[in-house]
């Protein structure tokens, strides 16, 4: 089995992406002289990937470049595969990660609030925990400027989304949420204004870790605003 870890390999997915992107189709010579490879290494590379031979030509579907950045993912360069990826295939990556970590997902949700429509790009559940995230496919520098406005959607569709419809999803317990903009590269910071801020590199590791009660976290309740479940239920109790 090859090892997706290593340098040429990454390199060869990745430009496939970037060179596939218009109409699906690429020369093996044109991706491994981009690469740095051979084009009998390229094409080595992409059989593996692909589970197919491939030849001078190939054509690559919408169901290859998914499957090619999560080779990427796995071999530590989808920052680089994730800035040839479209939107849609952004958030249907974000969408298999939360599946992975055990969440369910909903894509393209739109809703009527108190005083006007929202959208969120992905919506994840796992017991109590709702992630409402917003797929930011924009390209560096990442600018703070660049998170202004994306961060007070983010939020308020989040405090709206729950008011609305948390319940109907989760019948027992609290519901705890945050709102998260998912970016291709390293953000200028961590949190803004409640709202985390995460690269995409990032997002498997945090799904894993992530709950209720991780501490730190600007967690969102339906009619008011907590830190983190814990300190509730401590401040509750008059402690």
């Amino acid at each position: 089995m090859r090892n997706w870890n290593d340098e040429i390999s990454c390199r060869v997915i990745a430009m496939t992406l970037r060179l596939t992107q218009k109409d699906g189709r690429v020369d093996i010579d044109e991706v491994g002289s981009k690469a740095g490879s051979s084009p009998k290494l390229a094409r080595k590379v992409l059989s593996d990937a692909l589970g197919r031979q491939v030849k001078s030509t190939i054509s690559i579907t919408a169901s290859d470049r998914f499957n090619l950045a999560l080779l990427a993912a796995r071999g530590g360069s989808l920052d680089k595969a994730a800035e040839s990826l479209s939107w849609q295939e952004f958030e249907e990556f974000t969408e298999e990660c939360l599946q992975d970590a055990g969440f369910e997902v909903e894509r393209n949700i739109r809703f009527k609030g108190t005083s006007r429509r929202w959208q969120i790009d992905v919506v994840g559940t796992r017991n109590q925990l709702v992630l409402c995230i917003d797929c930011k496919r924009w390209k560096p520098p990442n600018y703070k400027s660049k998170f202004t406005q994306a961060v007070l959607h983010s939020k308020a569709s989040t405090q709206e989304f729950l008011n609305s419809f948390a319940r109907a999803r989760i019948s027992e317990g609290d519901v705890f949420a945050l709102p998260i903009i998912l970016t291709v590269k390293d953000p200028p910071q961590a949190t803004s204004d409640g709202v985390i801020i995460l690269s995409i590199l990032k997002l498997a590791n945090f799904l894993q870790q992530v709950s209720p009660f991780s501490e730190g976290l600007p967690f969102i309740l339906p009619s008011r605003r907590a830190q983190n479940p814990i300190r509730a239920v401590t401040t509750a109790l008059g402690d």
